[in-house]
């Protein structure tokens, strides 16, 4: 599974509850953490760099938690929840990518226009 799949998932099930902790969630999404030392390194490793993924891109954002630990307990931001309203965060990049083909298309065929109307001495 991809990262963006993975985030598409995590995304979506913090649509699902008003805000909980990243561990419980990512369980939710992916099933139990592992018992084998190695492996559930892995697993938190990778907990973690989908978390601040997820959160450099608004999609998430930390909640008070009641123990006092930070970046703990989060809640999906409008951002997220809009996204996952328009069809998730695999259709989101989707958009996106086709959004900045059509600017680069715009760009380009500017550059020819202008190109072709400047008198060639």
């Amino acid at each position: 599974m991809t990262k963006d799949e993975r985030i598409d998932k995590l995304l979506n099930c913090y649509s699902q509850v008003d805000r909980d902790a990243i561990g419980i969630v990512y369980k939710t999404a992916f099933g139990e953490s592992p018992t084998d030392n190695d492996e559930l390194r892995k697993w938190l490793n990778d907990m973690d760099r989908l978390k601040e993924s997820m959160k450099s891109r608004g999609l998430i954002v930390a909640q008070p938690d009641p123990g006092g630990f930070p970046d703990v307990v989060f809640k999906i931001s409008e951002h997220g929840l809009d996204i996952v309203e328009a069809g998730g965060w695999l259709m989101h990049l989707k958009t996106e990518k086709q959004n900045e083909r059509l600017k680069e298309n715009k760009e380009n065929r500017k550059f020819i226009i202008t190109t072709c109307n400047t008198p060639h001495f």
